[in-house]
């Protein structure tokens, strides 16, 4: 989603604000393509944004993979050397 984000700011900014300012260069022009400028920009925030979203669920994902191993392997454990665990992960 955050390729189609950065994608959109760029067509936007070649197909619309570049053209206007090449073929259109009186004020109403030059307004018009201000306000591509203007979302363009709003685009590339929100693939900021989207970036930033996704990297933090990856560290999440990350920590929840390493926490899930941890557990598998303390059970293993504990089941290899006879020590009997709670419903809850605890010893009993």
């Amino acid at each position: 989603m955050a390729k189609y984000a950065l994608n959109a700011a760029n067509d936007v900014r070649e197909r619309g604000a570049k053209p206007l300012a090449d073929h259109w260069a009186d004020e109403v022009g030059a307004a018009a393509a201000g306000d591509f400028v203007k979302l363009a920009n709003q685009l590339e925030s929100a693939y900021d944004l989207l970036l930033s979203v996704k990297m933090v669920m990856e560290g999440m994902h990350m920590s929840l993979e390493t926490a899930m191993s941890t557990a598998c392997q303390i059970t293993d454990l504990s089941r290899a050397h006879a020590l009997p665990l709670d419903d809850d992960g605890m010893p009993l």
